[in-house]
C-alpha cells in the first residue's frame, strides 16, 4: 500500500499554483466601509482564510496570497456619522488653501529668481501662471478705498511693488462660508462642493472695460480666485511660500498675523506652514485632528453642526416658521419644525476612493501593505477637497511597493461634469426645473484637472505603468461624446482661431483689457498639455489615460476663421466686434443639453439625502394614513402650482 501523500510534500511551485487558486475569489477584496475591513467584492462577505490556519507549513505557503492574487476594490465612502466630518474638513481646508494662496499672492514681492529655481524642476509652468495670477489678482482686488486697479494699472507687470494692507476676498470668504452660516442656518449654502466653486473678484460698480459694458460682465465672471486648470499652483504653492518665511520671516509674520490676529499671542507664525501636516488633500482626518485645525483657522464650534442640517424651500418655510415661532429661530425649530413642509434635503458628503485607500493602506503592517499587487479606486460619486490630487497621496505608496498597480476610474457624468446644485438651489432643482439643465464651458477645466493631476501622479519618480486613470462614462457614453465634441475640442478650435486672429493683426481693439479678457475666455484651453492629454485619449496612445467611449476629434481651427470672415463681411463686423457678439454677448461657447433622468428623484438621492414632510412626520411617532412619498409630493407640489399659474392666468 503506498504511502499518503500530502499537500505540503508537493514541489513548492505546484503548491503556491494550487494555494493561490484557493484564495483568489470572483471579483477581489472590496473595501467596507461600515466595517473597515476588506471583503469578498462579489457578494459582500466575510473573507475565508481558513486553510492558513491548517498547519504552519501551509501558514508560511499563503502568508502572502490573499492581497497578492485579489485586486482590492476601493470607491467613494460616505457614513452617516462622518457626513459633518467630511463637509467641515472640506471647509476648513478651502479656507486654508484661500489664506496659503492669498498670502503668496501678497508677499510675491519677496520671491528670488534662486526660489524660482528651486521648484522648476518639479513646476516648470508654475512661475508664469503664478505671474498671471497676481496681476490679475491685483487689477481686481479692491478694498474700497484705493483706485480700481483694472483702470489704474492697466501695464501693471506681475514683479512690480504693488502691496495692499490687506485683502478683502479672504474676509468675504470668511463671513460668507464660515461666519455667516454659524450665525444663521438660512446662510448655510452647503460645504460638499466649496473646493470646486471659482470664487469670483468683487469689481467697482463705476468701471467698464474699453467703454464695452458688456465685457464688464464676462471680465467679473472669467476672473475668480481658483481659475486653475490643474492642481500644479495648488501643489507648489505651500512649498515656495516656505522659501518666502524661510528668507523673509518677519514680512511673513506680519501677513499672517493679519489674517489670524488670535495667533499673536498663541502661536508662531511659521506654524501655519505645518498646520495641515497629515491633513494633506487626501487626508480622512479624525474628528479631533479637524477640531484644532478648525480652532487654529479661527473657525466657529458651531460649524460642526451645520452639515447635518436640512435645507427647506426657504422662502415658503421661512415665512411658515417665522409666523409659528417667531424671529430669530433656533437650531432645534430649524431641524424639528412645528410647521408642515413639503421636502428637505441635506448633503450627503464623501471621502474620495484615493482617500480611503491611502488611509486603510497605511493601517497595514510593513510586510502586507507590500503583498499588495492591485488597486481599483472607483471615484463614481462627488467627493471633499479636490479629488482630482489625490492620487499624489499614492506616490509614497507606488515608490515603496514597485509591484503594485493602481487602476483609477471616475466617473465622467458624477465626478467631471458638475452637474449637481448646490443645497441652496436643489430645492428649485427637484421641484420647479429652474436649474440649469446643460453641460457647459465648466466641464473642461474640471478635465483638464483630472488629466494633468493624474499625469503629475505618473511623472512623480513611480515606476512606469503603475498608475493609470480610466474616464468612465456609465450608461451615458454618447453625451460624454457629445461633451467632449462641443465643449472640449470645440474650446481648442476656438483657443487656436483667436490666437491665430492676435497674431495676424486680424482682431484689434483700442483697449488691451477689452482683448485680455476675451483671452481670459480661452485660458483652460491653453493650459499646457491640456490638449495634448485629451489627443492622447483620441489616439489610445497613452498607458495612463484611457476611456471608455468614443472622446471625438481634432476640430480644424480654420472652419472657425472663415465662419468668422464671412460673418464680419456680411454684418459689417470687425473681427472683435463678431467675435465679442457671437462667442461672449451671445455666450455660444459649446454646451450640451441633458436628458430629463438627470434630474431625477432617484439619481439626486446619491448626493443628497431627501425627505418629504409626510416621512418626517412618521419618523416623529405620528400615525398616518398614507405617507407621502418624495416623488409623490413633488407632483402633488408641481400639479399645485400649474393649478396656481393657471388661476392667475398664465397659459402653458
Amino acid at each position: 500500500m503506498s504511502a499518503k501523500r500530502l499537500i505540503t510534500d508537493l514541489p513548492t511551485e505546484l503548491r503556491q499554483k494550487i494555494f493561490a487558486e484557493y484564495f483568489k475569489v470572483q471579483g477581489g477584496y472590496a473595501y467596507d466601509v461600515e466595517s473597515d475591513k476588506l471583503r469578498n467584492a462579489a457578494d459582500s462577505t466575510l473573507i475565508d482564510l481558513a486553510l492558513m490556519y491548517t498547519c504552519r507549513s501551509i501558514a508560511n505557503d499563503c502568508k502572502q496570497l490573499p492581497l497578492t492574487v485579489n485586486t482590492v476594490h476601493f470607491s467613494t465612502v460616505y457614513l452617516e456619522d462622518w457626513r459633518n466630518l467630511a463637509a467641515c474638513f472640506n471647509a476648513a481646508a478651502t479656507y486654508y488653501r484661500v489664506l496659503q494662496e492669498n498670502i503668496l499672492l501678497h508677499l510675491a514681492r519677496l520671491i528670488t529668481p534662486e526660489m524660482y529655481q528651486q521648484i522648476e524642476e518639479e513646476f516648470p509652468t508654475f512661475q508664469s501662471k503664478f505671474e498671471e495670477t497676481r496681476r490679475e489678482h491685483i487689477r481686481f482686488w479692491h478694498n474700497g478705498e484705493d483706485p480700481h486697479p483694472a483702470i489704474a494699472l492697466p501695464d501693471t507687470k506681475a514683479s512690480d511693488d504693488v502691496q495692499y494692507p490687506s485683502c478683502g476676498f479672504v474676509k468675504e470668504f470668511f463671513e460668507e462660508n464660515i461666519s455667516r452660516p454659524c450665525e444663521s442656518p438660512l446662510a448655510y449654502r452647503g460645504f460638499a462642493y466649496i473646493d470646486q466653486n471659482r470664487w469670483k473678484y468683487r469689481r467697482s460698480q463705476d468701471a467698464s472695460i474699453g467703454r464695452m459694458p458688456h465685457l464688464e460682465v464676462w471680465d467679473f465672471y472669467d476672473n475668480k480666485w481658483d481659475d486653475s486648470a490643474s492642481g500644479e499652483v495648488h501643489r507648489c504653492s505651500p512649498r515656495l511660500l516656505a522659501l518666502i518665511a524661510d528668507h523673509s520671516p518677519k514680512e511673513f509674520a506680519n501677513r499672517v498675523y493679519l489674517h489670524l490676529p488670535h495667533w499673536r499671542e498663541t502661536y508662531p507664525a511659521e506654524t501655519f506652514l505645518d498646520m495641515k501636516l497629515g491633513l494633506e488633500w487626501w487626508a480622512m482626518p479624525s474628528g479631533t485632528e479637524l477640531s484644532i485645525f478648525l480652532d487654529r483657522l479661527g473657525a466657529p464650534d458651531y460649524l460642526w453642526r451645520r452639515p447635518n442640517m436640512w435645507s427647506y424651500d426657504h422662502l415658503k418655510f421661512v415665512n411658515d416658521l417665522t409666523n409659528a415661532v417667531g424671529s430669530p429661530f433656533s437650531y432645534g425649530q430649524f431641524q424639528n419644525p412645528p410647521v408642515d413642509f413639503e421636502i428637505r434635503v441635506r448633503e450627503k458628503c464623501r471621502f474620495s476612493a484615493a482617500a480611503a485607500a491611502i488611509r486603510f493602506i497605511k493601517l497595514l503592517p510593513d510586510h502586507q501593505r507590500k503583498q499588495l499587487r492591485t488597486i481599483s479606486l472607483y471615484e463614481d460619486l462627488p467627493a471633499v477637497n479636490l479629488p482630482s490630487l489625490h492620487g499624489q497621496g499614492l506616490v509614497p505608496l507606488l515608490k515603496e511597493n514597485t509591484k503594485l498597480k493602481v487602476q483609477r476610474r471616475v466617473s465622467v457624468v458624477d465626478c467631471i461634469m458638475n452637474l449637481y446644485p448646490t443645497i441652496y438651489y436643489t430645492d428649485h432643482y427637484l421641484l420647479r426645473g429652474q436649474s440649469d439643465h446643460y453641460i457647459n464651458g465648466s466641464f473642461a477645466p474640471s478635465l483638464s484637472c483630472w488629466l494633468l493631476d493624474t499625469l503629475s501622479v505618473a511623472n512623480a519618480g513611480t515606476p512606469s505603468d503603475s498608475f493609470s486613470l480610466l474616464l468612465d462614462s456609465g450608461p451615458d457614453a454618447d453625451i460624454c461624446t457629445e461633451a467632449f465634441e462641443q465643449i472640449i475640442h470645440g474650446c481648442f478650435a476656438r483657443a487656436r482661431a483667436w490666437k491665430h486672429g492676435l497674431e495676424t493683426g486680424t482682431i484689434t481693439h483700442e483697449s488691451n483689457e477689452a482683448i485680455r479678457c476675451l483671452t481670459r475666455r480661452f485660458a483652460c484651453a491653453s493650459e499646457l498639455g491640456f490638449e495634448e492629454a485629451v489627443m492622447q485619449l483620441v489616439n489610445q496612445s497613452s498607458p495612463v489615460l484611457r476611456c471608455n467611449f468614443n472622446p471625438g476629434f481634432h476640430h480644424d481651427h480654420q472652419q472657425i476663421l472663415d465662419n468668422v470672415r464671412d460673418k464680419c463681411f456680411e454684418e459689417g463686423y470687425d473681427a472683435f466686434k463678431y467675435w465679442f457678439k457671437y462667442f461672449f454677448k451671445e455666450n455660444v461657447l459649446g454646451r450640451v443639453n441633458l436628458p430629463d433622468h438627470f434630474r431625477y428623484v432617484e439619481r439626486m438621492s446619491r448626493v443628497y439625502e431627501i425627505q418629504s414632510g409626510d416621512q418626517y412626520l412618521e419618523s416623529q411617532g405620528r400615525e398616518l394614513s398614507h405617507v407621502r412619498t418624495v416623488e409623490e409630493m413633488l407632483k402633488h407640489r408641481k400639479e399645485r402650482e400649474r393649478q396656481e399659474r393657471a388661476a392667475r392666468g398664465y397659459i402653458y
